[in-house]
């Protein structure tokens, strides 16, 4: 569930901004909704979180950011969701530092675990696939450029979408599974949207390619819609599934960067 919003993926270092538009104390609520047809079921949330934490020593601040995504308990007897993404990163300069990912969709059960040496542009991961399941670790090789799941969807908050031309596909790399991926979104202009809140925003729409794994299937496309002023926060995520398709709705917000201003 979390990874509908946060698998919108992360754009190589040399062409964000020299900022990041959120702060410590930032907290964001997404609703997630089921649509088949003319049925729209709200079914769960998202929620996004971060901070600022001492290191080991307590002498350095780094990132803490924090997803955690749920299903309503009226539908964990139909498919239940509890989904933990946590993340480490130095700061200010936003490198990853440790990973953890942990997914319970219904029976199944997975724990990736990542430790972060950019250093010697190595990870160190430890996943452990179905309950009961032997933990297989293994050291891996990445880019400069990569990085997890999570911290991926803070970093791209900070790309100047103003920059791009409709049609304009970007590549990136994002660490999935024991592999750095080289994927690519493609930005389709600006567009004004409501959302299933009765919310409006004047918006940055994009398209990302999708990779294969807990959450969709390999080849597939996801719509993301960032607000088109200082804080880039995305208030729509949308994409198709076997059955109808799933949306990730901005539904509250705490402590912004900046003023709301792209909404009307």
């Amino acid at each position: 569930m979390c990874g509908i919003i946060i698998i919108c993926a992360y754009i190589t270092a040399n062409a964000q901004n020299d900022f990041y538009p959120f702060l410590p104390t930032e907290r964001i609520n997404y609703g997630v909704y089921y649509h088949w047809g003319v049925l729209w079921l709200n079914a769960g949330e998202v929620v996004f979180s971060s901070r600022l934490v001492d290191d080991a020593s307590g002498k350095q601040k780094q990132w803490y950011l924090k997803a955690y995504g749920y299903t309503y308990r009226m539908y964990d007897n139909f498919y239940s969701v509890r989904d933990t993404f946590e993340t480490r990163l130095t700061y200010p300069d936003f490198k990853p530092l440790w990973f953890r990912r942990v997914i319970h969709h219904d029976t199944w059960y997975s724990m990736h675990d990542y430790r972060f040496n950019m250093d010697s542009m190595v990870v160190n991961s430890s996943i452990i696939s179905g309950k009961g399941g032997a933990v297989v670790r293994q050291r891996i090789t990445i880019p400069f450029d990569v990085h997890d799941l999570l911290s991926a969807a803070y970093y791209f908050r900070g790309y100047d979408y103003n920059a791009l031309r409709p049609g304009e596909r970007i590549n990136f790399k994002l660490l999935i599974d024991t592999t750095a991926e080289p994927l690519s979104f493609t930005y389709l202009g600006k567009e004004v949207v409501t959302t299933r809140t009765n919310r409006t925003f004047r918006c940055h729409k994009i398209s990302v390619q999708l990779v294969a794994g807990d959450f969709f299937q390999g080849g597939k496309e996801m719509s993301v819609w960032f607000t088109d002023d200082y804080n880039r926060l995305p208030v729509m995520v949308s994409t198709d599934i076997v059955v109808g398709a799933v949306h990730a709705i901005l539904t509250d917000i705490a402590n912004l960067k900046y003023p709301l201003s792209a909404e009307q």
